[in-house]
């Protein structure tokens, strides 16, 4: 049995008057990556008009442990509603550990299917391998990577088919 367990999770979702607490998590949890990821993560330089756009494009989730909110995941249909994309999936270093991130991946797969999307996809660094397994172990699977010029191998697409007649489909 998880930690969470035995706390108090709550996952809402995010209304657009959240965009400044779902900056605020989200640049807190990446904190401690900001000398590790080359390139720099974009989350550094995003301001919260960036954040507001994003929600308006899609929506977010929060995720909350006893009542203080401890992360946070931002989504967003992809072209023709092929996939449901998944970004900056957020959870503060003091929280890690007690099942929020895979709260939040389960929380966004059912958001897929009450959209009727039958994929999600997400990218993550190769220099984070805790978070790829963490994917791993939920049922996602690599097809792809991105090479950035001067950088070389920088990331690993994701994906977690949903709905079983999508099983194979591309990105």
């Amino acid at each position: 049995m998880s930690r969470a367990a035995a706390s108090t999770l709550r996952l809402t979702a995010a209304t657009a008057g959240a965009a400044p607490l779902i900056a605020r998590v989200t640049l807190a949890a990446y904190e401690e990556y900001r000398e590790t990821l080359v390139p720099p993560s974009g989350v550094f330089s995003e301001s919260l008009a960036d954040v507001r756009a994003e929600l308006a494009r899609g929506g977010a989730v929060i995720v909350s442990l006893n009542a203080t909110p401890a992360g946070c995941a931002r989504y967003e249909p992809g072209p023709e509603r092929a996939y449901l994309y998944v970004g900056r999936i957020s959870v503060l270093p003091e929280y890690r550990g007690h099942g929020l991130a895979g709260a939040l991946l389960g929380w966004l797969e059912a958001r897929a299917v009450a959209l009727a999307i039958p994929e999600l996809q997400l990218g993550v660094r190769l220099n984070l391998p805790r978070n790829i397994d963490l994917y791993l172990r939920h049922g996602y699977q690599v097809f792809g990577y991105e090479d950035l010029p001067g950088h070389g191998r920088v990331s690993a697409w994701m994906r977690k088919c949903i709905l079983p007649s999508h099983e194979g489909a591309g990105r």
